[in-house]
């Protein structure tokens, strides 16, 4: 083991995505689904553990996209890269496939996002599940747009 070449030992700081920070995405998802006119939404938020900070299914949202959503913020929040970017990364060389997609409690399907702080931390992620991929898409960047000023 490395000696430290510091005498004192001091615990490291670290920024931490809030309840309040999560009220205020989610509540940027839907102010863009009424928007936009989309169907029901699953909105699930994680920390960068991916553990549920918010989860909000609107009226109607079918289970399926209920469950999405929390797959998608959870994927995102853990591996720090768009559900999207990790399902190309995955299907991009059919000689080395990440199996991303065969791990439990992740998924490749579109709608999920990492949220990181304007200096680059990892804070969690997003999910959006029930509409078109590129809808869920947009509404979880409507979410992190909703909330970037709190980012610092």
């Amino acid at each position: 083991m490395a000696k430290s070449k510091s005498k004192t030992p001091v615990l490291a700081s670290k920024q931490v995505l809030t309840f309040e920070i999560a009220l205020l995405m989610a509540q940027g998802v839907e102010d863009f689904a009424a928007a936009k006119g989309l169907p029901p939404l699953g909105i699930a938020i994680v920390d960068d553990g991916g553990n549920l900070l918010l989860f909000h299914r609107q009226t109607g949202v079918v289970e399926g996209g209920a469950r999405y959503s929390r797959l998608k913020a959870q994927t995102a929040g853990l591996l720090g890269s768009s559900t999207r970017f990790i399902g190309n990364l995955d299907h991009g060389d059919p000689a080395r496939p990440l199996g991303i997609g065969q791990v439990e409690h992740f998924t490749i399907t579109p709608g999920g996002f990492p949220v990181r702080s304007k200096a680059g931390q990892l804070l969690g992620g997003i999910g959006v599940s029930g509409a078109a991929a590129e809808d869920d898409e947009a509404a979880a960047q409507a979410g992190i747009e909703a909330v970037k000023k709190y980012l610092d």
